[in-house]
């Protein structure tokens, strides 16, 4: 018997090997967290957690790596190390390709020493870095908070990452959760390739004045990238070995 040319088996045949193409296509998606957001939101949350826990526990930090500063499209790289005590003391360490430091910073419980070639500052701790300054960018934060940020701690806006976020966002290579206020947008990224937690944004706009903050690189809940960013020829890098 036929069917408009088909034998009836191999009629039947085709049907059934569409059939279970369709079901490994259906159940390839449904593995997939980015087509369920209650699971995206379950796993995202979990990855959070981890973060914020560990966060707490970022008081003795000790790590080397690169850092990149631009200003004015002027840009230097360089080795650094970065020292944060639990008594709260402070050293960063920036070295030049000859191994010579090119900057350091020292500070204590009240005060902030930068030095940069032959100049030297002197900053309260609560005081914000002057814009001509090599980390001039970080004039959006108290020194306090910098030596925060550059030993992995987010700002306190990060308390946003323990609730619900606003909506929900899926792209062809990741999947975001988003948080929005008056002058923060948070973002929660996730891979959905690898399902790992890719980055934290924080993106600020103060009066027109708008920048990122982005942590990536994640490792038991602690970055190994921070970025500091105003545009593309403003920003500070940091990129740890381990």
């Amino acid at each position: 018997m036929l069917y408009k040319g088909i034998s009836l088996s191999k009629f039947f045949l085709m049907r059934l090997f569409a059939a279970l193409l369709s079901v490994i296509f259906i159940a390839g998606c449904a593995s997939k967290f980015h087509h369920q957001p209650e699971v995206f939101e379950r796993r995202q949350h979990a990855m959070i957690r981890e973060i914020l826990s560990a966060q707490r526990q970022i008081t003795d930090f000790n790590e080397s790596g690169t850092i990149t500063i631009a200003q004015d499209g002027k840009r230097s790289s360089g080795k650094c190390d970065v020292r944060l005590k639990p008594d709260g003391s402070f050293r960063a360490q920036v070295y030049s390709p000859f191994g010579t430091t090119a900057l350091r910073i020292d500070a204590d419980s009240l005060d902030v020493r930068l030095r940069a070639g032959k100049d030297e500052y002197s900053f309260a701790l609560d005081e914000s870095s002057p814009r001509e300054l090599p980390f001039g960018l970080g004039y959006y934060f108290t020194f306090r908070q910098l030596i925060q940020i550059l030993a992995g701690n987010m700002p306190k806006e990060a308390a946003l990452l323990d609730t619900r976020p606003d909506s929900l966002v899926f792209d062809k290579s990741y999947a975001a959760a988003l948080w929005n206020r008056d002058a923060l947008i948070l973002e929660s990224r996730i891979s959905r390739k690898s399902e790992i937690l890719e980055s934290v944004t924080f993106n600020y706009n103060i009066e027109g004045d708008t920048f990122t903050l982005r942590f990536a690189r994640f490792k038991n809940g602690i970055p190994g990238e921070i970025t500091i960013r105003s545009d593309s020829k403003n920003y500070i890098l940091l990129r740890y070995d381990r």
